[in-house]
């Protein structure tokens, strides 16, 4: 991350001074005692757009006593040239000639303006600029010399943020009212439901300088909100500050109503901030305060453990974990030199040991995934086309299992751009319409789960629904052959088209057995394996007995009763031996 301000640029000067874009009008007075200046050390929150005003009045004064005193330059070259024209005198005709010379150098080029130019410094804040402050772009540009508060960013204040960051936003209070206040914020009125207070929908976000990291929520007609939301978070960032900016949520856009700051050298310092804020803000007649704790603790001094801190689930001290690589691992020559207590070692393949389990399970079946086709086989033959085809499709082997009674439970993304009038397979081919069509009017319940997301307008939210997906992969069941009761199968693998796959990636050899029916391939154009080559998948899966597969259960159960709330009476009840506490102790 680079600092704001370049090395080697020069600093600010005043008109008049060497270096400097202008210099002083003629006829103007340069007694600083009597010129309408904008001072950063006397300029107040209050007072900002007063100052502008008398920065533009001043200006346009001066700009019009230059044109009364010195003439317009067009009237000063028609005269010199009807001077020439008529007079005989040497004077005169010297007179046309430098106006003749001036008048060809300029030809083919655009004419220049005589109007006085204005330094963009701290005395006319504002020319040249946008005079809405609450434009993104142009308030970002003069909010440092609006901002008392505000610092040059220096190369040395540039300081290394890197370890666990802890971030309460509490609340805050006497916000600016911006609604209601310019057209924007009526039509953004018009375009809500009717409310029963127009005030501010405040939300926040934090940044090191300009790269934001966290944001809370958005509060609907709150000029003293409440937030109370912690946020814990790596960082590893190059930066000077830990800017808090306070935005009004619109309907379309958003509108600033103030920010603070804290130096993150003092943050690495103090460890511990507990502040209450004064926020800038380009309102009148408010104090807005924002009252926020910040933890921070460097990674030169986190103790190394095994825990994975701010995790949903605490470490877990019982059950088995089985690794698995791909889908299906082979038998290799190299297998032959590990051993497991004493036993030689037996690769065992994750989609084998999955249908295992749910041929095995006798009261529940839950899925979640980004994506589940209930066409594909689970179990294949790598010399046998044949055989690979005797075994059953996923789908057929789910619809057999409700039927015993077993509740099959299934929760997978909802593509927005898959229906019925685009296309079924969707954009990025998770067909979950064609996965729930298929289990449609059978004892299977299958739900669709659209990403939702805080978001904070119309095109945000459009962007934030498109963009963003559930990508849990987890197959959890009680098996009876397993001793514990419930296992659970979770990590980078769906049970989907394209994901079978060994350690050998075959690219051709494969599309004539274990991929003839489920060839996959995202390059334009090639279609089947005649086309070209199938596109390889590598990844890794795991299998949990114990407490960490009641906690995937739990997980499962608490998305399913806010995605699905009708078809909460469909949740079974864990086995007997996983309701026994004391066997985990």
């Amino acid at each position: 991350m680079v600092c704001h301000r370049s090395e080697g640029a020069p600093p600010p000067t005043k008109p008049g001074e060497p270096g400097s874009n202008t210099t002083p009008r003629p006829g103007s007075n340069t007694n600083p005692s009597n010129t309408t200046r904008v001072s950063r050390k006397n300029v107040r929150c209050c007072e900002v757009w007063r100052a502008i005003a008398r920065v533009f009045s001043c200006c346009k004064k001066s700009d019009q006593s230059y044109k009364e005193k010195n003439g317009d330059a067009n009237s000063i070259n028609t005269n010199c040239t009807n001077s020439s024209n008529t007079s005989s005198n040497n004077n005169n005709n010297n007179c046309s000639n430098n106006s003749n010379n001036r008048n060809s150098n300029n030809h083919g080029q655009k004419k220049k303006s005589h109007r006085p130019m204005v330094s963009l410094t701290e005395e006319t804040i504002g020319m040249g600029l946008h005079r809405r402050l609450t434009e993104d772009k142009q308030y970002d540009e003069i909010l440092p010399k609006l901002d008392p508060k505000y610092t040059k960013v220096k190369e040395k204040d540039c300081v290394y943020f890197r370890g666990d960051l802890k971030v309460t936003v509490k609340g805050a209070s006497n916000l600016p009212n911006a609604d209601g206040r310019n057209i924007k914020a009526k039509f953004d009125n018009l375009m809500r439901p009717k409310k029963n207070k127009d005030l501010s929908d405040p939300y926040v976000n934090v940044c090191i300088d300009d790269i934001k990291i966290l944001q809370t929520k958005v509060i609907k007609d709150e000029l003293d909100p409440v937030w109370n939301e912690t946020f814990d978070t790596e960082v590893s960032h190059e930066g000077t500050k830990m800017f808090f900016w306070v935005w009004d949520d619109d309907v379309i856009g958003k509108e600033k109503l103030g920010h603070a700051s804290i130096n993150l050298k003092d943050i690495i310092h103090k460890k511990v901030i507990k502040q209450k804020l004064d926020l800038f803000t380009p309102f009148k007649n408010v104090k807005p305060t924002l009252d926020v704790e910040i933890e921070f603790e460097p990674v030169s001094e986190a103790v190394g453990e095994f825990e994975v801190t701010r995790s949903y689930f605490p470490l877990r001290h019982s059950g088995e974990v089985t690794l698995y690589q791909d889908a299906c691992c082979l038998p290799s020559p190299a297998h032959q030199h590990i051993s497991v207590n004493g036993s030689p070692f037996t690769a065992r393949s994750a989609w084998d040991d999955i249908a295992h389990s749910i041929e095995k399970a006798q009261k529940f079946i839950y899925f979640t995934g980004w994506s589940m086709t209930h066409d594909i086989r689970l179990r294949r033959d790598s010399l046998d086309s044949q055989k690979t085809k005797s075994y059953p499709i996923l789908g057929e082997i789910l619809k057999q299992k409700a039927n015993e009674g077993v509740n099959v439970l299934i929760l997978l993304w909802d593509e927005p751009f898959n229906n019925e009038e685009m296309t079924m397979a969707g954009v990025v081919g998770t067909n979950d319409e064609i996965t729930r069509n298929y289990f449609a009017n059978t004892k299977v319940k299958c739900v669709l789960a659209a990403r939702k997301k805080n978001t904070r307008g119309m095109l945000e939210t459009l962007v934030s629904n498109t963009s963003f997906s559930h990508h849990q992969k987890i197959v959890v069941c009680d098996d009876a052959d397993a001793s514990c009761g419930t296992v659970g199968y979770i990590g980078g693998l769906d049970l989907t088209v394209g994901r079978y796959d060994d350690q050998i990636h075959s690219l051709f050899q494969s599309n004539l057995n274990q991929h003839q029916d489920d060839f996959y391939q995202t390059f334009p154009g090639i279609n089947n394996g005649s086309q070209g080559p199938r596109q390889p998948w590598h990844d890794v899966h795991a299998r949990v007995t114990g407490e960490a597969a009641l906690d995937i259960i739990t997980n499962f159960t608490e998305r399913w009763r806010i995605e699905a709330p009708a078809e909460d009476t469909c949740l079974a009840d864990l086995p007997a031996e996983d309701k026994d506490e004391s066997r985990w102790k």
